[in-house]
């Protein structure tokens, strides 16, 4: 919302002119004519920060710098407010809550510390050296702003750790944990550039449980969730950290495998048929996992066709008697 963004700090900065040159005092430490040039400042800043992220675009080093400049502002504005509570402390208040909720936690946790560690001893220090007299509304004013802050930080925090868990959902088969397809799609996607790129062997490869409707027939659709969890474990255990797997949908699952031929991912396959069925073996189940494979083509690759072409070996792989095959796809044209 860099827009809003914005249109909020010109329209501060303006309400903060129209204060300092509508007070019936002078303000403190600096002349009309300097608080002038300083709002001019901050508005030459944010004018031409805005140019720059239209045209060329900012960094997270800008963004806090932006950010940093902002609450610079509003201390200045409290320290040369002339009043014993200044009414330009809100100044800050809104710099470290607008910041937060805009970028994040990180900048709010940085701006609420400043607040407390450089904000409140200036205050005391100005109420000390200009009205050498302790002044009882400005200590709760100062404690309720800082009240306000904490709880805004405890907000804050948990939208943070909601937006998370809510991105790590939105990735990720909750039965399993693997990726779920729209992951799976996305990742794919990156890999793929890679390879058209810099010519990165990939592999890809279908995986499908055999039979495993018969054992949800027979031994419980709870043994089917374990049998299924299972057989994401092994593929975390039996592939890199490189390779991209996720449970396509149902019973079935999709591999993608980095500098990787297509002999190699049988071997992988082979294993992991190998350590599935001693398992389902052990468990008494009936249940086995055909793979099919193909090799990505050099050049520029549709995913959608060429998860076709790899689901066909595995039609093909299926349709074996006895099923737990492995079928390598020919090469896409």
């Amino acid at each position: 919302m860099p827009r809003m963004q914005l249109a909020i700090r010109m329209t501060l900065g303006l309400l903060a002119a129209f204060y300092f040159f509508v007070i019936p005092v002078t303000p403190f430490l600096l002349p009309p004519v300097e608080v002038g040039g300083v709002i001019a400042a901050f508005f030459v800043f944010h004018l031409a920060w805005w140019w720059h992220y239209r045209t060329r675009g900012v960094g997270w080093v800008g963004v806090r710098l932006a950010a940093w400049v902002d609450i610079g502002a509003a201390f200045t504005a409290t320290l040369i407010d002339p009043f014993d509570i200044p009414p330009t402390g809100m100044l800050v208040m809104i710099a470290v809550m607008g910041n937060g909720m805009q970028h994040g936690l990180k900048i709010f946790l940085e701006q609420f510390v400043a607040v407390l560690l450089l904000g409140i001893p200036i205050l005391a220090i100005r109420q000390w050296l200009f009205f050498q007299e302790f002044s009882f509304p400005l200590v709760f004013v100062v404690l309720f702003i800082a009240i306000f802050l904490y709880y805004n930080y405890l907000l804050f925090s948990r939208i943070e750790r909601m937006k998370k868990k809510a991105q790590v959902m939105s990735r990720q088969d909750p039965l399993t944990g693997l990726y779920n397809r729209t992951a799976f799609i996305q990742s794919a996607a990156y890999l793929l550039s890679l390879h058209e790129r810099e010519q990165t062997p990939l592999v890809v490869m279908f995986a499908d449980l055999d039979n495993f409707k018969g054992v949800n027939d027979t031994k419980g659709h709870l043994f089917g969730d374990q049998v299924l969890k299972l057989f994401a474990r092994l593929t975390g255990e039996l592939l890199r950290r490189s390779d991209i797997v996720a449970r396509y949908g149902g019973d079935e699952f999709v591999f993608m495998l980095v500098n990787m031929s297509p002999g190699d991912a049988e071997q992988v396959a082979g294993r992991l048929q190998a350590r599935f069925a001693r398992w389902a073996e052990q468990q008494g189940a009936k249940v086995s996992v055909s793979f099919g494979i193909a090799a990505v083509p050099d050049g520029l690759i549709d995913l959608d066709r060429l998860l076709q072409h790899v689901d066909r070996a595995l039609y093909e792989a299926k349709s074996h008697e006895g099923k737990q095959q492995v079928v390598i796809a020919p090469p896409l044209a």
